[in-house]
């Protein structure tokens, strides 16, 4: 049995939903200077790709930033860290205060590149497109590329795409278009994390594990996964939100490259 990797144990389901009415927040829910996320050090800072992403009973990783035509802008992560919110739930940070109204959602269990949720931001909330410390992405990549790679991936489980830098993941090669299989450890709240390649273009984010040879072993709290991991990519599963939100999506980059001297090199 394939897992998602979030807070609590998930339930097979698939489902897509409409747009949320209404973009304004709860009266009096707002602080922190409206950024919707407190660092470490209890400093107000825009929310960035890496963070968390509370959804009533889970916690999830934000992955990418995206805006549309009129400027509305949404945060992504994986669709099935939403179960059991039906649009329009007011999503919160790391912090459960919130940050913006769930506008889509869609999770088949048995297709992996099928597993994406937006966040449309309230609009006093301040954001960044750049991954936390370390920059990207500085495009999309929704290419191929046989070679060997190594990967940052910036997941939220016990808070680490904030305290420490990124960890890595391993991928053979890039040969299918709508997942990636790489290999490394992940956590429960890595669900939705940002991967990115070396030269800081966005590759997609962690949907689940896949090798079930591979027995996971959990602490009380935020267990660690070990194996062949499933990352879903970023083209197909974009266009299926736009085409169910009839709204074109763009990706907002930086031109700081991610993570690149802290990658240790393929043979």
């Amino acid at each position: 049995m394939r897992r998602g990797l979030f807070a609590l144990v998930v339930v097979p389901l698939a489902f897509v939903v409409a747009p949320a009415r209404g973009d304004n927040p709860p009266l009096s829910l707002l602080n922190c200077d409206n950024s919707g996320y407190e660092d470490s050090f209890g400093r107000c800072t825009p929310l960035h790709p890496g963070d968390a992403v509370s959804f009533p009973g889970f916690y999830c990783t934000l992955n990418f930033l995206w805006m549309d035509p009129r400027g509305n802008r949404y945060f992504g992560t994986a669709g099935h860290c939403t179960l059991g919110s039906p649009v329009g739930t007011v999503a919160g940070d790391g912090l459960t205060r919130p940050i913006g109204r769930l506008v889509y959602t869609l999770w088949d269990p048995t297709d992996d590149s099928r597993d994406f949720a937006l966040v449309k931001l309230f609009p006093g909330v301040k954001a960044s497109g750049e991954v936390r410390h370390w920059g990207g992405p500085t495009a999309a990549f929704t290419g191929f590329d046989p070679a060997p790679q190594v990967m940052c991936v910036f997941g939220e489980a016990d808070g680490l795409s904030v305290a420490a830098g990124p960890r890595t993941l391993v991928a053979t090669a890039i040969t299918q278009p709508a997942i990636l299989l790489v290999n490394g450890a992940l956590s429960y709240g890595d669900s939705g994390a940002p991967v990115v390649r070396s030269d800081g273009t966005a590759v997609g984010w962690v949907e689940s594990l896949q090798d079930t040879t591979h027995d996971p072993v959990y602490a009380a709290h935020g267990g660690v996964e070990l194996g062949e991991e499933v990352v879903t990519r970023i083209g197909p599963a974009v266009k299926a939100a736009e085409k169910a939100l009839h709204v074109r999506l763009s990706l907002v980059t930086t031109r700081r490259q991610s993570c690149k001297d802290a990658l240790p090199s393929v043979p």
